[in-house]
């Protein structure tokens, strides 16, 4: 839903009927790059993509610009160095009333004004990875921004669950101070903290996407991956239906699932009609798709992941630990003693580890402290009770908390933001915001939870870096 909303708004925007350049900044190239191939962009006849940070030379043409409010002094330079015809000014933020008046008063003065054709506060500052995944990172102030962004769009101010006082209180501030609409019917916005759950992101995965994040490099849709030992990359856009489906599918089915879809675009290729423009993209998806699973299979026997996987939904045995230790990557092995010392693992299977392994008491003290903060939380009692009152699937804590807001919704029980009670049939859909870092267990956990929750955070994280979080806390 959220990516086909900034999608469509943005395809309004970048649509004209004269050839144009399109320039960006370093806050929106990663939003056009997830969101459109260069084939549709040149359908909306933009020509050329230029970054605002790179030397660019004068070019004929109406220019189309898609930034930051921070970048006004760049496109002062642009109008006044007369870099292009004209200009066309769109904002993913609000600009601030000095920034229009410096722009308007120094293009004034060198009687370039009219240059300028339009200025727009777009409000799409946000990255929509899925239409029920987004990211907003930044400072709390940046969060807050980006989620205003989000609901302005949605046009419907939602109702506001507080998990981190930051950020939402000054997301509560700008909503009172903005006119977006209340509907009958409003979004509930819930905020997590990631220091309430710190070893989720830290298990290993076992669907395509959560596997791609964390054994790849996979940075704001791009993945990079290896082919006859060069290092390619290849981008999953929204026409990308192999990803769209299979994304939480455990990787055995989506290993069979690209074999077949090989062998129909073998068939469709011995059709004596066929399109050949569809041909190739599906052609290109195939082929990326078919690699990033080879490299996945690769890395998976390597380091004896999908048994680390396995070995961290169930309670192993001290010997069946014991051999599994022997394999994997460092890494893999600090990130299962994590999950160990979660469920309380005897010390001198810690002990036999950290001894076996080369791993530190200060690493395996840090994590305890961790944990222990983790226990003794209001969140934590809260959810530990849920568990037991409720008929929901709980696979990780967010869902257990997003499954007791939900509850006390349903029994009339739930107070929001403005000390105001909130009843379930007001609630038109579930946002879940963690702050801290997100991870694509706890996207599939709501998703089997309620399909129509939509996850955002300030950045998704995988083992490696859930890892240095933790190492970075012992500094």
């Amino acid at each position: 839903m959220i990516q086909n909303l900034q999608k469509s708004k943005l395809a309004a925007l970048l649509s004209t009927d004269t050839w144009t350049v399109l320039i960006l900044d370093d806050a929106t190239f990663p939003i056009i790059n997830t969101l459109f191939r260069l084939i549709e962009l040149r359908r909306f006849n933009i020509t050329t993509i230029f970054k605002l940070e790179n030397d660019r030379e004068q070019v004929n043409a109406n220019a189309i610009y898609f930034v930051h409010s921070s970048s006004i002094s760049a496109i002062v330079s642009d109008v006044t160095g007369k870099m292009y015809s004209t200009y066309h000014l769109n904002f993913i933020d609000s600009v601030s009333r000095d920034s229009l008046e410096m722009l308007a008063a120094t293009l004034s003065e060198k009687r370039l004004a009219l240059k300028v054709e339009s200025v727009w506060d777009r409000h799409l500052n946000f990255l929509a990875l899925d239409n029920n995944l987004f990211v907003v990172n930044g400072s709390n102030r940046d969060m807050a921004a980006g989620l205003f962004s989000l609901f302005f769009n949605l046009d419907n101010e939602p109702f506001i669950v507080s998990g981190d006082e930051n950020v939402s209180e000054l997301l509560y501030k700008k909503m009172k101070n903005n006119l977006v609409k209340r509907k009958d019917r409003r979004p509930l916005l819930i905020f997590f903290k990631r220091e309430n759950d710190i070893i989720t992101p830290l298990e290993h995965n076992w669907t395509y996407s959560g596997l791609i994040n964390d054994i790849l490099s996979f940075d704001i849709n791009k993945v990079a991956y290896s082919k006859e030992k060069d290092t390619c990359t290849y981008s999953i856009t929204p026409d990308d239906t192999f990803y769209a489906t299979n994304k939480y599918e455990k990787f055995p089915l989506v290993t069979e699932r690209i074999e077949k879809e090989h062998m129909n675009y073998k068939k469709e290729i011995g059709k004596k009609n066929y399109n050949i423009a569809e041909l190739n993209r599906a052609n290109e998806m195939i082929d990326a798709h078919m690699s990033i699973c080879l490299n996945l299979i690769n890395e998976i026997s390597d380091r004896g992941y999908d048994e680390y996987h396995e070995m961290e939904q169930r309670n192993a045995s001290d010997e069946q630990i014991y051999k599994m230790v022997e394999k994997g990557s460092a890494e893999d092995v600090k990130r299962f003693v994590c999950t160990l010392l979660k469920k309380g693992a005897r010390p001198e299977v810690v002990q036999y580890i950290m001894n076996k392994r080369g791993i530190t008491q200060q690493f395996v003290e840090n994590v305890v402290q961790r944990i222990q903060i983790e226990e003794s939380s209001l969140f934590k009692r809260a959810t530990n009770i849920l568990s037991k009152i409720i008929n929901v699937e709980t696979s990780t804590p967010l869902s257990a908390y997003v499954g007791e807001v939900v509850a006390k919704a349903k029994r009339g029980e739930l107070k929001v933001m403005g000390n105001r009670k909130v009843y379930y049939e007001e609630v038109s859909g579930i946002y879940v915001f963690v702050v801290g870092g997100g991870c694509y267990k706890e996207i599939d956990s709501l998703r089997r939870m309620d399909g129509g929750i939509v996850y955002g955070c300030d950045v998704v994280l995988n083992g490696r870096m859930a890892l240095e979080r933790i190492e970075g806390g012992m500094k």
